[in-house]
């Protein structure tokens, strides 16, 4: 359950109820909320929150089925999850710094193997706000995301945070799980084995990232659901005392399914074409995988480009656009752009040595090779080329002042570090015959690359050592 400002003290509260086909639950036309505003001169009363209508793939009992249920196992393993949702907006009484909001489920915590004695338990959901720092709206959490079931002996990641409107800071910690009524809520207790550190049987712990919310863990046991608890708290700056103060909190109650196997899509997994076009002079190369892969195992030595020529072209970086830690789109930089016609192969490292690209299931990727075909005509101005490699730089190592010959008119100079990234440019406007001094006594003690590249698009490198204890 979270809530969003309005107007004045009016905020708009949302509820997701998630079941399972397992055990089925009509979708209620309202659902009451208890409210609890110390600062009104009613302390507690009760609103209605209206079934909503959201798109999706319709259920018999009302709600839609949640997508994403099938990312990592077959479809016919994983349970039906149906989500139904609840919104009204109410106005929640004088400014106060602790209004409560519950929510209590009619009914019964059902097929859930982590805590104990669950019979006749229901869910108690609470959110909390402290508007007398100015209104608030709690961040945006996918309760999609943290119900995806998933694969034993895999490394799991969730990443369910999406937004925090109002640029706040966030901490999350992990939580028990409550039964019972307005006003009375209790923590569950956990079966042998379970607690709230650690919800869920894994290999080494379950973690929880406390300033992203980012979960991971290694599940043991398959065929299981367990239930986990996690707490959102937002703190914003006292204008005054400029000390952190609280202002928000809510709690998602969820559930993760653990199945034996991973599905043959979440096993054997690659690009998501065979072939790739891509322009003549491009140095970035956009790519896209069947699954999301998680960020921390994508390294520029995992790839390898050939060229029609059977020469390899550097990686030196990969980046995302994604702010999670998984993504299923990638673009590649390269050392040189691509200035060859015909077909280079990209490849990735395989294997299962922990040393490879893995999707979100904990799959390493199996399918790995890619096809780039260059659209439009290249190798223009061939004839310019055996010249542009004629280029010389000295003294080297130097430390001063670096002198460059026999570059053609109208080329552009680079001083790049080993990774790429460009020190410093210029442009060569003087006839191939008149040298280039440049003043290098700025840059570190290090090795360097100077790229030249002429008129016609073509580039040639050499390295260059730049050293202090030289005398010019």
């Amino acid at each position: 359950m979270t809530y969003e400002h309005d107007h004045d003290t009016f905020y708009t509260l949302k509820l997701y109820v998630v079941h399972d086909s397992k055990s089925p639950v009509p979708a209620n036309p309202s659902v009451p909320v208890c409210i609890t505003n110390p600062c009104a001169p009613v302390s507690s009363f009760q609103v209605t929150l209206d079934s909503v209508s959201v798109a999706g793939t319709p259920y018999s009992n009302g709600g839609v089925y949640l997508p994403g249920a099938d990312l990592c196992v077959s479809d016919s393993s994983a349970v039906r999850y149906y989500i139904y949702y609840y919104e009204n907006t109410v106005d929640l009484g004088p400014y106060c710094a602790n209004i409560t909001m519950e929510w209590e489920a009619e009914c019964c915590r059902t097929h859930v193997d982590n805590l104990a004695s669950i019979s006749g338990t229901n869910n108690l959901i609470t959110a909390r706000l402290n508007n007398t720092l100015g209104p608030n709206s709690l961040p945006e959490y996918s309760i999609i995301e943290l119900m995806r079931p998933i694969c034993r002996n895999r490394v799991t990641y969730y990443d369910a945070f999406i937004n925090e409107p109002d640029g706040d800071s966030l901490y999350f910690y992990k939580s028990p799980v409550y039964t019972g009524q307005c006003g009375i809520g209790q923590p569950m207790d956990f079966n042998a084995g379970y607690s709230v550190s650690d919800p869920v049987l894994s290999y080494d712990g379950y973690h929880l990232n406390n300033s992203t919310g980012v979960i991971d863990f290694s599940p043991i046991a398959s065929e299981k659901r367990s239930s986990v608890g996690i707490v959102i708290e937002e703190y914003r700056f006292h204008p005054i005392t400029r000390q952190p103060v609280l202002i928000g909190s809510f709690i998602t109650d969820f559930v993760h399914h653990i199945v034996d196997y991973c599905s043959n899509e979440a096993e054997h997994w690659g690009f998501d074409k065979d072939t790739l076009v891509i322009s003549c002079g491009d140095s970035i190369i956009p790519i896209t995988f069947t699954k999301p892969v998680v960020h921390t195992t994508i390294d520029p030595t995992d790839f390898r480009l050939i060229g029609p020529n059977s020469v390899a072209v550097p990686v030196i970086d990969v980046s995302t656009t994604s702010s999670k830690v998984y993504s299923d789109r990638a673009y590649l930089k390269l050392f040189n752009p691509l200035l060859d016609s015909g077909v280079f192969a990209l490849t990735i490292k395989t294997g299962m040595d922990g040393n490879s690209l893995t999707n979100v299931c904990g799959s390493d990727i199996s399918d790995s090779i890619l096809y780039i075909h260059i659209n439009g005509r290249c190798n223009i101005g061939l004839q310019e080329s055996t010249t542009l490699h004629d280029f010389k730089l000295y003294p080297n190592p130097a430390s001063g002042l670096l002198t460059l010959s026999g570059i053609q008119k109208g080329s552009e100079i680079a001083i790049m570090d080993l990774r790429g990234s460009v020190l410093a440019s210029y442009r060569h406007d003087f006839e191939k015959s008149t040298p280039h001094v440049l003043h290098i006594d700025k840059l570190q003690e290090g090795i360097y690359i100077v790229k030249v590249t002429g008129p016609y698009g073509q580039s040639s490198l050499q390295k260059l050592v730049k050293s202090s204890s030289l005398i010019q």
